[in-house]
């Protein structure tokens, strides 16, 4: 997929250390957005148009098209290739995954004073009895989310809170992993800056609805066909 990244400085703890959102929406190709060209008629999309419009609209740029290797090239800024050198995507058995030593831009900005969190899909770790800490060893204070590559079900996935399992959750997954990103965010307190990686499953598969109360009139009205 091509993945779409947002990122934004909100409410500066000081004018040389802003706060940092970056938004991963994973599968959507970015001619699903209307202000890249996409129908109206099919899909309607304001709120990143405005995005776009108010911010900085990337028209060149370089992406792998599968989730792990895109994820790995924008955490570390290197070639997808260089960072995670597979072939695919990681799987759950997968002997292979970033490896700690990797500079993030959570290691980064921890080390400038950051507070640091990654909410949401995760999808870089290797072995499974690395999952758990991995996002932790990447520069990661906080991690809420799932490890894998996709959520089982978006009414009903295992959520994971820095290496421990909470169990199943049937909060929507979007609405889970921003209403998580959303409490985070309501814990920092002005004493230092920080940093969010908001990595949304959405809309990769399974592709169930979200609930009738997330879905705009507008949308509601649009031509399935």
């Amino acid at each position: 997929f091509l993945s779409l990244t947002a990122g934004a400085a909100l409410q500066a703890a000081s004018p040389k250390k802003p706060n940092i959102v970056v938004i991963l929406a994973d599968d959507f190709g970015f001619g699903s957005l209307n202000c890249y060209g996409a129908d109206r008629k099919l899909i309607r999309t304001p709120h990143l148009d405005r995005m776009a419009a108010e911010g900085r609209k990337l028209t060149s740029h370089y992406a792998a098209p599968v989730c792990s290797p895109s994820r790995a090239a924008l955490m570390t800024g290197s070639y997808p290739k260089r960072s995670l050198p597979i072939p695919h995507v990681l799987f759950p058995n997968a002997a292979v995954g970033l490896h700690p030593d990797e500079h993030t831009v959570a290691d980064v900005l921890r080390s400038s004073g950051y507070a640091t969190a990654a909410i949401g899909k995760w999808h870089l770790s290797g072995p499974r009895p690395d999952l758990a800490e991995h996002p932790a060893r990447l520069g990661f204070d906080h991690f809420a989310g799932g490890l894998l590559g996709s959520v089982e079900n978006y009414y009903y996935h295992r959520r994971i809170v820095d290496g421990q399992d909470r169990g199943w959750s049937t909060h929507y997954a979007t609405s889970q992993q921003v209403d998580d990103a959303r409490d985070w965010i309501a814990g920092r307190g002005t004493a230092k800056p920080w940093f969010l990686w908001l990595a949304l499953n959405a809309p990769h598969d399974p592709y169930h609805k979200p609930p009738n109360a997330l879905i705009s009139p507008a949308s509601q009205a649009l031509d399935p066909a």
